[in-house]
Protein backbone atom coordinates (compact mmCIF):
# COMPACT_ATOMS: atom_id res chain seq x y z
CA UNK A 1 0.00 0.00 0.00
CA UNK A 2 0.51 3.94 -0.07
CA UNK A 3 0.06 5.85 3.31
CA UNK A 4 -0.34 9.22 3.14
CA UNK A 5 -0.89 10.41 6.96
CA UNK A 6 -0.96 14.19 7.75
CA UNK A 7 -2.27 16.15 10.35
CA UNK A 8 -5.66 16.37 9.42
CA UNK A 9 -6.29 13.31 7.02
CA UNK A 10 -4.74 10.19 5.58
CA UNK A 11 -5.42 8.15 2.28
CA UNK A 12 -4.38 4.30 1.96
CA UNK A 13 -4.10 3.13 -1.91
CA UNK A 14 -3.90 -0.36 -2.36
CA UNK A 15 -1.62 -1.17 -5.12
CA UNK A 16 -1.36 -4.73 -6.59
CA UNK A 17 -0.42 -3.67 -10.05
CA UNK A 18 -0.29 -1.26 -12.43
CA UNK A 19 -3.07 -1.19 -14.01
CA UNK A 20 -5.41 -1.98 -10.79
CA UNK A 21 -5.19 0.92 -7.97
CA UNK A 22 -7.95 0.98 -4.99
CA UNK A 23 -7.76 3.83 -3.09
CA UNK A 24 -9.82 2.86 0.43
CA UNK A 25 -11.98 4.38 2.29
CA UNK A 26 -13.51 4.30 5.57
CA UNK A 27 -16.40 6.59 5.36
CA UNK A 28 -18.38 8.85 2.85
CA UNK A 29 -14.89 10.03 1.42
CA UNK A 30 -11.36 8.51 0.29
CA UNK A 31 -10.32 11.17 2.76
CA UNK A 32 -9.89 9.17 6.44
CA UNK A 33 -9.45 11.60 9.61
CA UNK A 34 -7.11 11.17 11.45
CA UNK A 35 -8.92 10.79 14.62
CA UNK A 36 -9.42 8.73 17.36
CA UNK A 37 -12.07 8.91 19.49
CA UNK A 38 -12.42 8.46 23.60
CA UNK A 39 -15.16 6.04 24.50
CA UNK A 40 -17.16 6.78 27.83
CA UNK A 41 -15.79 5.38 30.74
CA UNK A 42 -12.23 5.28 32.74
CA UNK A 43 -9.90 3.94 31.40
CA UNK A 44 -8.84 4.82 28.16
CA UNK A 45 -10.73 3.02 25.38
CA UNK A 46 -10.61 4.28 21.74
CA UNK A 47 -12.50 3.76 18.27
CA UNK A 48 -11.53 5.33 15.08
CA UNK A 49 -12.74 8.11 14.99
CA UNK A 50 -15.80 9.39 12.33
CA UNK A 51 -14.62 13.47 12.50
CA UNK A 52 -11.50 15.50 12.63
CA UNK A 53 -13.54 18.02 14.49
CA UNK A 54 -14.20 15.39 17.50
CA UNK A 55 -13.71 16.79 20.79
CA UNK A 56 -13.17 13.72 22.05
CA UNK A 57 -10.17 12.97 19.50
CA UNK A 58 -7.25 12.09 21.11
CA UNK A 59 -5.03 13.03 17.78
CA UNK A 60 -5.51 16.65 17.66
CA UNK A 61 -2.02 18.25 17.49
CA UNK A 62 0.27 14.86 18.19
CA UNK A 63 1.34 14.75 14.32
CA UNK A 64 3.14 18.35 14.60
CA UNK A 65 4.80 16.53 17.63
CA UNK A 66 6.60 13.67 15.96
CA UNK A 67 10.47 13.89 16.06
CA UNK A 68 10.68 17.17 18.08
CA UNK A 69 11.97 17.69 21.43
CA UNK A 70 10.04 18.82 24.68
CA UNK A 71 11.49 22.10 24.75
CA UNK A 72 10.80 22.92 21.41
CA UNK A 73 7.12 21.36 20.72
CA UNK A 74 6.34 24.52 22.72
CA UNK A 75 3.00 22.82 24.20
CA UNK A 76 2.12 21.66 27.29
CA UNK A 77 -1.46 20.94 26.38
CA UNK A 78 -1.87 18.94 23.65
CA UNK A 79 -5.80 18.63 23.02
CA UNK A 80 -8.65 18.00 25.36
CA UNK A 81 -7.83 14.24 26.36
CA UNK A 82 -3.72 14.64 26.94
CA UNK A 83 -1.29 16.90 27.88
CA UNK A 84 2.32 16.80 27.59
CA UNK A 85 5.41 15.94 29.78
CA UNK A 86 9.50 15.92 29.13
CA UNK A 87 10.84 12.21 29.24
CA UNK A 88 13.99 10.21 28.51
CA UNK A 89 16.83 13.14 26.47
CA UNK A 90 14.19 15.55 26.57
CA UNK A 91 12.01 13.81 24.35
CA UNK A 92 7.81 14.46 24.31
CA UNK A 93 5.47 12.09 26.55
CA UNK A 94 1.73 12.03 26.34
CA UNK A 95 0.09 11.63 29.50
CA UNK A 96 -3.93 11.50 30.55
CA UNK A 97 -6.28 11.05 33.38
CA UNK A 98 -7.52 8.17 31.46
CA UNK A 99 -4.16 6.14 31.80
CA UNK A 100 -1.42 5.85 33.63
CA UNK A 101 0.83 4.79 30.45
CA UNK A 102 1.95 7.93 29.39
CA UNK A 103 2.62 7.09 25.32
CA UNK A 104 5.16 8.71 22.72
CA UNK A 105 3.12 10.24 19.80
CA UNK A 106 4.24 7.48 17.35
CA UNK A 107 2.32 5.02 19.50
CA UNK A 108 -0.54 7.18 19.48
CA UNK A 109 -0.19 7.63 15.53
CA UNK A 110 0.02 3.53 15.25
CA UNK A 111 -3.25 3.07 17.12
CA UNK A 112 -5.14 5.35 14.16
CA UNK A 113 -2.78 3.55 11.88
CA UNK A 114 -3.80 -0.31 12.85
CA UNK A 115 -6.88 0.36 13.32
CA UNK A 116 -6.88 1.73 9.24
CA UNK A 117 -5.10 -1.58 8.21
CA UNK A 118 -7.44 -3.45 9.39
CA UNK A 119 -10.53 -1.69 7.03
CA UNK A 120 -8.16 -2.03 4.38
CA UNK A 121 -7.74 -5.33 4.74
CA UNK A 122 -11.31 -6.07 4.95
CA UNK A 123 -11.97 -4.40 1.78
CA UNK A 124 -9.06 -5.55 0.07
CA UNK A 125 -9.16 -9.16 1.17
CA UNK A 126 -5.62 -8.89 1.34
CA UNK A 127 -3.16 -9.24 4.31
CA UNK A 128 -1.69 -5.44 4.28
CA UNK A 129 2.03 -6.49 4.77
CA UNK A 130 4.33 -3.48 2.81
CA UNK A 131 3.91 0.05 2.90
CA UNK A 132 5.30 3.60 1.41
CA UNK A 133 4.90 6.38 3.93
CA UNK A 134 4.61 10.10 2.22
CA UNK A 135 6.18 12.84 4.04
CA UNK A 136 5.83 16.88 3.99
CA UNK A 137 9.14 18.21 2.07
CA UNK A 138 10.06 20.08 5.82
CA UNK A 139 10.74 17.09 7.64
CA UNK A 140 14.13 16.17 8.48
CA UNK A 141 15.65 13.10 8.89
CA UNK A 142 14.37 12.35 12.32
CA UNK A 143 10.37 13.56 11.69
CA UNK A 144 11.02 11.25 9.04
CA UNK A 145 12.17 8.44 10.88
CA UNK A 146 9.61 8.65 13.22
CA UNK A 147 7.22 8.28 10.40
CA UNK A 148 8.86 4.83 9.73
CA UNK A 149 8.54 3.91 13.54
CA UNK A 150 4.62 4.46 13.21
CA UNK A 151 4.42 1.89 9.98
CA UNK A 152 6.45 -0.39 11.78
CA UNK A 153 4.55 -0.12 15.36
CA UNK A 154 1.28 -0.52 13.37
CA UNK A 155 2.91 -4.18 12.16
CA UNK A 156 3.62 -2.75 8.06
CA UNK A 157 7.38 -3.45 6.73
CA UNK A 158 8.06 -0.02 5.82
CA UNK A 159 9.69 0.02 2.34
CA UNK A 160 10.67 3.64 1.68
CA UNK A 161 9.65 7.00 3.20
CA UNK A 162 9.66 9.67 0.62
CA UNK A 163 8.48 13.25 0.29
CA UNK A 164 4.65 14.11 -1.10
CA UNK A 165 6.13 16.43 -4.41
CA UNK A 166 8.14 12.73 -5.36
CA UNK A 167 5.18 10.80 -4.76
CA UNK A 168 2.83 13.30 -6.84
CA UNK A 169 5.01 13.12 -9.74
CA UNK A 170 5.03 9.67 -9.48
CA UNK A 171 1.00 9.32 -9.34
CA UNK A 172 1.28 11.25 -12.52
CA UNK A 173 4.09 9.52 -14.28
CA UNK A 174 6.25 11.79 -14.56
CA UNK A 175 10.27 11.04 -14.38
CA UNK A 176 11.23 9.18 -17.44
CA UNK A 177 11.50 12.40 -19.43
CA UNK A 178 13.03 15.84 -18.39
CA UNK A 179 10.02 18.07 -16.68
CA UNK A 180 10.04 20.84 -14.50
CA UNK A 181 7.14 20.26 -12.24
CA UNK A 182 5.10 22.86 -9.77
CA UNK A 183 3.74 21.06 -6.76
CA UNK A 184 0.77 23.11 -5.28
CA UNK A 185 -0.36 21.18 -2.45
CA UNK A 186 -2.89 23.11 -0.09
CA UNK A 187 -4.24 20.85 2.33
CA UNK A 188 -5.79 21.17 5.65
CA UNK A 189 -3.02 22.97 7.65
CA UNK A 190 -0.91 24.63 5.46
CA UNK A 191 -0.20 25.69 1.52
CA UNK A 192 3.06 23.57 0.54
CA UNK A 193 4.90 24.99 -3.08
CA UNK A 194 7.58 23.24 -4.40
CA UNK A 195 9.82 22.89 -6.97
CA UNK A 196 10.13 19.65 -8.65
CA UNK A 197 12.96 18.73 -11.56
CA UNK A 198 12.26 15.14 -12.58
CA UNK A 199 14.79 13.85 -15.43
CA UNK A 200 15.94 10.30 -16.05
CA UNK A 201 14.22 8.67 -13.02
CA UNK A 202 15.89 11.42 -10.50
CA UNK A 203 13.59 13.49 -8.52
CA UNK A 204 15.09 16.43 -7.38
CA UNK A 205 13.24 18.83 -5.57
CA UNK A 206 15.05 22.75 -5.93
CA UNK A 207 12.84 25.14 -3.70
CA UNK A 208 10.25 24.65 -1.77
CA UNK A 209 8.08 27.34 0.96
CA UNK A 210 5.26 26.71 3.48
CA UNK A 211 2.84 29.40 5.10
CA UNK A 212 0.56 27.97 7.21
CA UNK A 213 -2.93 29.01 5.43
CA UNK A 214 -5.20 25.27 5.03
CA UNK A 215 -8.80 24.67 4.98
CA UNK A 216 -8.82 24.20 9.19
CA UNK A 217 -8.56 27.92 8.48
CA UNK A 218 -11.18 28.32 6.08
CA UNK A 219 -13.43 26.02 8.71
CA UNK A 220 -12.81 28.49 11.54
CA UNK A 221 -14.16 31.28 9.64
CA UNK A 222 -16.72 29.82 8.27
CA UNK A 223 -18.24 28.60 11.62
CA UNK A 224 -17.45 31.77 13.03
CA UNK A 225 -19.66 33.35 10.90
CA UNK A 226 -22.89 30.78 11.31
CA UNK A 227 -22.24 31.43 14.92
CA UNK A 228 -23.18 34.49 14.85
CA UNK A 229 -25.80 33.59 12.47
CA UNK A 230 -26.88 31.45 15.15
CA UNK A 231 -26.60 33.72 18.02
CA UNK A 232 -28.97 36.09 16.65
CA UNK A 233 -31.60 33.85 16.00
CA UNK A 234 -31.49 31.62 18.86
CA UNK A 235 -29.96 34.20 21.19
CA UNK A 236 -27.20 31.79 22.66
CA UNK A 237 -23.44 31.54 21.63
CA UNK A 238 -22.98 27.78 20.68
CA UNK A 239 -19.45 28.27 20.33
CA UNK A 240 -19.34 27.00 24.04
CA UNK A 241 -20.75 24.39 23.44
CA UNK A 242 -17.69 21.47 22.02
CA UNK A 243 -20.28 19.29 20.65
CA UNK A 244 -22.21 21.27 18.39
CA UNK A 245 -19.28 23.05 17.04
CA UNK A 246 -17.69 19.64 15.80
CA UNK A 247 -20.72 19.05 14.04
CA UNK A 248 -20.85 22.48 12.79
CA UNK A 249 -17.16 22.45 11.26
CA UNK A 250 -17.77 18.60 10.00
CA UNK A 251 -20.77 19.57 7.96
CA UNK A 252 -18.80 22.90 6.66
CA UNK A 253 -16.05 20.52 5.45
CA UNK A 254 -18.42 18.55 3.77
CA UNK A 255 -20.12 21.74 2.12
CA UNK A 256 -16.87 22.55 1.18
CA UNK A 257 -16.11 19.25 -0.99
CA UNK A 258 -19.99 20.13 -2.30
CA UNK A 259 -19.20 23.62 -3.35
CA UNK A 260 -16.54 22.14 -5.95
CA UNK A 261 -18.99 21.57 -8.38
CA UNK A 262 -22.17 22.87 -6.92
CA UNK A 263 -22.70 26.15 -6.61
CA UNK A 264 -25.05 26.11 -2.99
CA UNK A 265 -24.61 23.54 -0.34
CA UNK A 266 -27.13 22.81 2.73
CA UNK A 267 -25.71 22.51 6.28
CA UNK A 268 -27.08 20.96 9.32
CA UNK A 269 -26.23 20.76 12.52
CA UNK A 270 -28.07 20.78 16.03
CA UNK A 271 -27.03 23.35 18.46
CA UNK A 272 -28.78 23.70 21.94
CA UNK A 273 -31.17 20.77 21.51
CA UNK A 274 -32.39 22.97 18.20
CA UNK A 275 -31.59 21.51 14.64
CA UNK A 276 -30.30 24.43 12.62
CA UNK A 277 -30.36 25.35 8.27
CA UNK A 278 -28.01 27.04 7.19
CA UNK A 279 -26.77 27.76 2.72
CA UNK A 280 -23.34 28.01 2.24
CA UNK A 281 -22.69 29.87 -0.82
CA UNK A 282 -19.33 29.15 -3.59
CA UNK A 283 -19.14 32.75 -3.83
CA UNK A 284 -18.75 33.06 0.37
CA UNK A 285 -16.15 30.40 0.56
CA UNK A 286 -14.31 32.44 -2.67
CA UNK A 287 -15.03 35.32 -0.95
CA UNK A 288 -12.50 34.06 2.04
CA UNK A 289 -9.91 32.30 -0.22
CA UNK A 290 -9.61 35.34 -2.23
CA UNK A 291 -8.73 37.21 1.36
CA UNK A 292 -5.13 35.14 1.12
CA UNK A 293 -4.94 35.24 -3.14
CA UNK A 294 -1.95 38.05 -2.25
CA UNK A 295 -0.30 35.27 0.14
CA UNK A 296 -1.14 32.47 -1.85
CA UNK A 297 0.81 34.22 -4.93
CA UNK A 298 3.54 35.10 -3.43
CA UNK A 299 4.10 31.98 -2.04
CA UNK A 300 4.64 30.84 -5.31
CA UNK A 301 6.91 33.62 -6.73
CA UNK A 302 9.00 33.72 -4.02
CA UNK A 303 9.75 29.73 -4.98
CA UNK A 304 10.48 30.40 -8.82
CA UNK A 305 12.52 33.61 -7.87
CA UNK A 306 14.99 31.37 -5.42
CA UNK A 307 15.15 28.97 -7.65
CA UNK A 308 15.88 31.55 -10.72
CA UNK A 309 12.97 29.92 -12.68
CA UNK A 310 10.60 31.84 -15.07
CA UNK A 311 6.82 30.86 -14.79
CA UNK A 312 7.16 29.27 -18.56
CA UNK A 313 9.45 27.28 -17.60
CA UNK A 314 6.86 25.19 -15.41
CA UNK A 315 5.64 22.65 -17.99
CA UNK A 316 2.99 21.12 -15.47
CA UNK A 317 1.47 21.73 -12.36
CA UNK A 318 0.08 19.40 -10.14
CA UNK A 319 -2.48 20.05 -7.81
CA UNK A 320 -2.72 18.36 -4.33
CA UNK A 321 -4.57 18.75 -1.41
CA UNK A 322 -8.31 19.36 -0.49
CA UNK A 323 -7.73 23.49 -0.99
CA UNK A 324 -7.63 22.99 -4.39
CA UNK A 325 -10.35 21.29 -5.54
CA UNK A 326 -12.23 24.91 -5.14
CA UNK A 327 -13.04 25.91 -8.99
CA UNK A 328 -11.21 30.07 -8.04
CA UNK A 329 -7.97 28.09 -6.96
CA UNK A 330 -7.97 25.73 -10.18
CA UNK A 331 -9.15 29.39 -12.25
CA UNK A 332 -5.98 31.19 -9.80
CA UNK A 333 -3.40 28.74 -10.96
CA UNK A 334 -3.88 29.07 -14.91
CA UNK A 335 -3.95 32.36 -14.67
CA UNK A 336 -0.69 32.75 -12.83
CA UNK A 337 0.85 30.22 -14.83
CA UNK A 338 -0.38 30.13 -18.40
CA UNK A 339 2.38 28.33 -19.94
CA UNK A 340 1.91 25.39 -17.77
CA UNK A 341 -0.65 22.04 -17.95
CA UNK A 342 -2.53 21.43 -14.94
CA UNK A 343 -2.92 18.55 -13.48
CA UNK A 344 -5.95 17.47 -11.11
CA UNK A 345 -7.61 14.45 -12.84
CA UNK A 346 -6.46 12.36 -10.03
CA UNK A 347 -8.16 13.30 -6.62
CA UNK A 348 -5.98 16.13 -4.95
CA UNK A 349 -6.71 14.47 -1.54
CA UNK A 350 -5.51 10.71 -3.15
CA UNK A 351 -2.79 11.83 -5.36
CA UNK A 352 0.39 10.95 -2.27
CA UNK A 353 -1.02 7.69 -1.61
CA UNK A 354 -1.62 6.50 -4.97
CA UNK A 355 2.66 7.76 -5.99
CA UNK A 356 3.42 5.94 -3.09
CA UNK A 357 1.06 2.52 -3.66
CA UNK A 358 3.09 2.63 -7.21
CA UNK A 359 6.60 2.59 -5.42
CA UNK A 360 5.11 0.48 -3.24
CA UNK A 361 4.21 -2.19 -5.79
CA UNK A 362 7.51 -1.28 -7.80
CA UNK A 363 9.94 -2.56 -4.70
CA UNK A 364 7.74 -5.39 -3.48
CA UNK A 365 6.94 -7.73 -6.33
CA UNK A 366 6.37 -6.19 -9.91
CA UNK A 367 9.36 -4.84 -12.36
CA UNK A 368 10.99 -2.01 -10.01
CA UNK A 369 11.83 1.87 -11.03
CA UNK A 370 15.20 1.74 -12.78
CA UNK A 371 17.89 0.97 -10.35
CA UNK A 372 19.21 4.46 -10.78
CA UNK A 373 16.00 6.17 -8.99
CA UNK A 374 17.00 9.18 -7.32
CA UNK A 375 15.42 11.05 -4.76
CA UNK A 376 17.04 14.45 -4.02
CA UNK A 377 15.96 16.93 -1.01
CA UNK A 378 16.79 20.23 0.14
CA UNK A 379 18.58 22.49 3.19
CA UNK A 380 15.61 23.26 5.49
CA UNK A 381 17.99 26.03 6.87
CA UNK A 382 21.30 27.35 6.07
CA UNK A 383 24.75 25.72 7.72
CA UNK A 384 27.61 28.15 8.45
CA UNK A 385 30.28 29.28 10.87
CA UNK A 386 30.78 32.55 12.94
CA UNK A 387 33.24 34.82 12.04
CA UNK A 388 34.30 38.46 12.66
CA UNK A 389 31.63 40.57 14.90
CA UNK A 390 29.48 37.11 16.03
CA UNK A 391 28.36 37.27 12.05
CA UNK A 392 26.58 34.12 10.27
CA UNK A 393 29.06 33.55 7.30
CA UNK A 394 26.28 30.61 5.58
CA UNK A 395 28.49 27.59 3.45
CA UNK A 396 25.30 25.59 2.57
CA UNK A 397 22.23 27.65 2.01
CA UNK A 398 19.18 27.13 2.70
CA UNK A 399 16.91 25.25 0.08
CA UNK A 400 20.62 24.11 -1.32
CA UNK A 401 19.68 20.68 -2.82
CA UNK A 402 20.95 17.64 -0.63
CA UNK A 403 23.34 15.65 -0.44
CA UNK A 404 26.16 18.41 -1.19
CA UNK A 405 29.40 19.44 -0.20
CA UNK A 406 30.94 23.54 0.41
CA UNK A 407 34.03 24.95 1.48
CA UNK A 408 35.60 27.73 2.24
CA UNK A 409 39.21 29.10 3.18
CA UNK A 410 39.13 31.28 6.56
CA UNK A 411 42.28 33.22 8.42
CA UNK A 412 43.02 32.76 12.10
CA UNK A 413 41.64 35.59 14.04
CA UNK A 414 44.94 37.29 15.37
CA UNK A 415 48.81 37.02 14.45
CA UNK A 416 49.51 35.39 17.92
CA UNK A 417 46.50 33.00 18.08
CA UNK A 418 47.55 29.26 19.34
CA UNK A 419 44.27 27.75 18.34
CA UNK A 420 41.11 27.87 16.03
CA UNK A 421 37.46 27.52 17.05
CA UNK A 422 35.39 26.86 14.47
CA UNK A 423 31.35 27.41 15.66
CA UNK A 424 28.89 25.91 13.41
CA UNK A 425 25.30 27.18 13.68
CA UNK A 426 22.08 26.41 11.78
CA UNK A 427 20.00 29.21 11.00
CA UNK A 428 19.22 32.27 8.76
CA UNK A 429 20.17 35.10 10.37
CA UNK A 430 23.13 36.91 9.66
CA UNK A 431 23.97 37.47 13.73
CA UNK A 432 24.91 33.58 14.85
CA UNK A 433 23.61 34.36 18.54
CA UNK A 434 19.56 34.05 16.70
CA UNK A 435 20.52 30.70 14.94
CA UNK A 436 21.02 27.57 16.56
CA UNK A 437 24.72 26.44 17.66
CA UNK A 438 25.28 22.95 16.54
CA UNK A 439 29.00 23.03 18.16
CA UNK A 440 32.61 23.49 18.06
CA UNK A 441 35.44 21.97 15.73
CA UNK A 442 39.11 23.07 17.07
CA UNK A 443 42.27 22.80 15.80
CA UNK A 444 45.63 24.04 16.81
CA UNK A 445 47.59 26.51 15.49
CA UNK A 446 51.09 26.16 14.94
CA UNK A 447 52.50 29.00 12.33
CA UNK A 448 55.14 31.72 13.94
CA UNK A 449 52.91 35.04 15.07
CA UNK A 450 53.69 36.71 12.32
CA UNK A 451 52.01 34.86 9.59
CA UNK A 452 48.82 34.50 8.85
CA UNK A 453 47.34 31.06 8.98
CA UNK A 454 45.17 30.08 6.79
CA UNK A 455 42.18 26.88 7.28
CA UNK A 456 39.95 24.79 5.15
CA UNK A 457 36.73 24.56 6.61
CA UNK A 458 34.22 21.76 4.64
CA UNK A 459 30.69 21.23 5.43
CA UNK A 460 29.43 17.96 3.61
CA UNK A 461 25.92 16.49 4.27
CA UNK A 462 25.39 13.19 2.71
CA UNK A 463 22.08 11.44 1.53
CA UNK A 464 21.27 10.55 5.30
CA UNK A 465 20.93 13.81 5.94
CA UNK A 466 24.38 13.57 8.52
CA UNK A 467 26.64 17.23 8.40
CA UNK A 468 30.16 16.67 8.98
CA UNK A 469 32.83 19.58 9.05
CA UNK A 470 36.32 19.38 8.66
CA UNK A 471 38.75 22.24 9.57
CA UNK A 472 42.07 21.71 8.05
CA UNK A 473 45.51 23.97 8.09
CA UNK A 474 46.83 24.43 5.24
CA UNK A 475 50.13 24.85 6.22
CA UNK A 476 50.46 20.88 7.73
CA UNK A 477 47.70 19.12 6.67
CA UNK A 478 46.61 18.98 10.34
CA UNK A 479 42.62 17.90 10.49
CA UNK A 480 39.91 18.22 12.66
CA UNK A 481 36.15 17.01 12.18
CA UNK A 482 32.39 17.28 13.79
CA UNK A 483 29.49 14.96 12.68
CA UNK A 484 25.90 15.32 13.44
CA UNK A 485 22.60 13.86 12.21
CA UNK A 486 19.39 15.82 11.84
CA UNK A 487 18.01 14.14 14.57
CA UNK A 488 20.37 15.89 16.92
CA UNK A 489 19.85 19.25 16.12
CA UNK A 490 16.54 19.29 18.44
CA UNK A 491 14.24 22.10 16.63
CA UNK A 492 10.61 21.66 15.54
CA UNK A 493 8.88 22.27 12.09
CA UNK A 494 7.33 25.54 13.84
CA UNK A 495 10.77 26.54 15.17
CA UNK A 496 12.02 26.62 11.61
CA UNK A 497 9.44 28.45 10.66
CA UNK A 498 9.68 31.04 13.34
CA UNK A 499 13.32 31.62 12.25
CA UNK A 500 12.72 32.12 8.85
CA UNK A 501 10.07 34.68 9.16
CA UNK A 502 12.68 36.42 11.42
CA UNK A 503 14.74 36.67 8.80
CA UNK A 504 12.48 38.12 6.89
CA UNK A 505 11.95 40.61 8.94
CA UNK A 506 15.21 41.77 9.86
CA UNK A 507 16.87 40.98 6.18
CA UNK A 508 17.59 45.12 5.74
CA UNK A 509 18.98 44.84 8.91
CA UNK A 510 20.99 41.41 7.41
CA UNK A 511 22.03 43.35 4.14
CA UNK A 512 24.10 45.79 6.44
CA UNK A 513 25.50 43.34 9.14
CA UNK A 514 26.89 41.62 5.72
CA UNK A 515 28.34 44.60 4.29
CA UNK A 516 29.95 45.42 7.58
CA UNK A 517 31.33 41.90 7.25
CA UNK A 518 33.04 42.70 3.79
CA UNK A 519 34.40 45.70 4.89
CA UNK A 520 36.16 44.15 7.80
CA UNK A 521 37.67 41.29 6.28
CA UNK A 522 39.17 43.83 4.03
CA UNK A 523 40.07 45.84 6.20
CA UNK A 524 41.85 42.93 8.53
CA UNK A 525 43.42 41.73 5.45
CA UNK A 526 45.08 45.36 5.45
CA UNK A 527 46.47 45.47 8.54
CA UNK A 528 47.86 41.82 8.33
CA UNK A 529 49.59 42.71 5.62
CA UNK A 530 51.04 45.99 7.24
CA UNK A 531 51.96 44.31 10.20
CA UNK A 532 54.34 41.45 7.98
CA UNK A 533 55.77 44.85 5.81
CA UNK A 534 56.59 46.48 9.28
CA UNK A 535 58.42 43.59 10.14
CA UNK A 536 61.35 43.90 8.10
CA UNK A 537 61.77 47.83 8.75
CA UNK A 538 65.15 48.57 10.20
CA UNK A 539 64.02 51.36 12.07
CA UNK A 540 62.25 49.80 14.76
CA UNK A 541 61.40 52.90 16.76
CA UNK A 542 58.95 53.30 13.94
CA UNK A 543 58.02 50.05 12.64
CA UNK A 544 57.03 49.78 16.54
CA UNK A 545 54.84 53.02 17.07
CA UNK A 546 52.50 52.21 13.62
CA UNK A 547 52.30 48.18 14.57
CA UNK A 548 51.07 49.62 18.00
CA UNK A 549 48.09 51.92 15.85
CA UNK A 550 47.24 48.69 13.52
CA UNK A 551 47.19 46.43 16.73
CA UNK A 552 44.93 48.52 18.18
CA UNK A 553 42.73 48.13 14.64
CA UNK A 554 42.69 44.48 15.34
CA UNK A 555 41.79 44.47 19.02
CA UNK A 556 38.56 46.25 17.91
CA UNK A 557 37.53 44.74 14.75
CA UNK A 558 35.56 42.09 15.89
CA UNK A 559 33.31 44.65 18.24
CA UNK A 560 33.25 47.64 16.71
CA UNK A 561 31.20 49.19 13.70
CA UNK A 562 32.76 49.63 10.67
CA UNK A 563 32.49 53.70 10.58
CA UNK A 564 34.29 53.45 13.71
CA UNK A 565 37.60 51.12 12.36
CA UNK A 566 37.58 53.65 9.41
CA UNK A 567 37.95 56.80 11.42
CA UNK A 568 40.44 54.47 13.74
CA UNK A 569 42.15 53.43 10.18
Amino acid sequence: VGLKVGSSFASVCVGPSPGKREVISTYDSTDIPVSLSLLEGEQLEIELGSSLWDHRNVLLGVFSLLGNNFSSSGKSTVNAIFSSKEGPNGSVLLCTEYSSKNFVPEELLSLFLERVMKIVSQKSEETVAHAVMTVPSYFDDKQRQCMKDVGTIAGLTVLRVITEPVAAALAYGIGDEECMALVFDWGAETLDVTLLLCEDSVFEILQHKSIHVGGNTMDDMLAEHFVKQQAQKLGSDISTNPRAMMKLKSRIEQAKRTLSYNEQARIEFEAMDTKCYEILSRARLEYIVQQYEVEVKQCIDDVLDQAQIHPRDISKVIMAGGCSRMPLVQKLLASWLPDSEMLSYIDPCEVFSIGAAILASSLHQLPPLPEFTCFMSLAILSYGIETIGGTFTELIPRNATLPTRKSIVISSCSLDQKELKVRVFWGMSARVDENLFLGTVLLPVSTSNITESKFLVTFEIDITDALTVTVADLSTNKNNSLTLRQEELGISAEGIETLFLESEKNSERDKTIKKDLEVKTKLLHHFRSTLLLLSGKHDLIEASCISGHVEQCLSILANQSTSKIFRLY
